[in-house]
């Protein structure tokens, strides 16, 4: 259960990491990139980009939705 937290920890940062700062050259859909609205603990949500391998850790661990956020 650990290592499966540790995870997908991991995967939220490096999801993350596509979000913050400045924009990639590529739209992230020309990176393989999927929309996903990410919920965060007060409440809010945010549209992330993430790699194929980042979806199923993102919806199974705490029920974020593939596709971009409602305002």
């Amino acid at each position: 259960m650990r290592r499966r937290i540790m995870a997908f920890f991991v995967l939220a940062m490096m999801a993350m990491g596509m979000v913050a700062g400045s924009a990639p050259a590529d739209p992230p859909q020309a990176m393989n990139r999927t929309p996903i609205c990410h919920h965060l603990g007060d409440g809010s949500s945010r549209t992330i980009y993430v790699g194929q391998f980042a979806i199923a850790a993102h919806i199974d661990v705490h029920g974020d939705t593939i596709g971009v956020c409602s305002s």
